[in-house]
């Protein structure tokens, strides 16, 4: 359980149609290291990375990773 005071940082990596893509991408991310995020939208599904942080500069290093390693049009969705 996270705590409640806890900040917690969502990067979008993609929005995909076809649920082969969200599963493939999500397993890279896992083997990777990171807790992927998956939303459902209307008729696909955004996925991305999230996690917990207390300092802007963990933001900025993750993304920066994600860009390199994953999706250079990575964005941060939610902080």
């Amino acid at each position: 359980a996270i705590a409640p005071e806890t900040k917690i940082c969502v990067i979008a990596l993609g929005i995909f149609k076809e649920k082969s893509n969200v599963d493939q991408l999500s397993k890279r991310l896992i083997d990777a290291g990171y807790e992927p995020y998956i939303e459902k939208l209307s008729s696909s599904t955004r996925v991305g990375i999230q996690f917990p942080y207390t300092e802007q500069q963990e933001i900025n290093i993750a993304l920066r990773d994600v860009r390199s390693k994953f999706i250079k049009d990575a964005f941060v969705l939610k902080k």
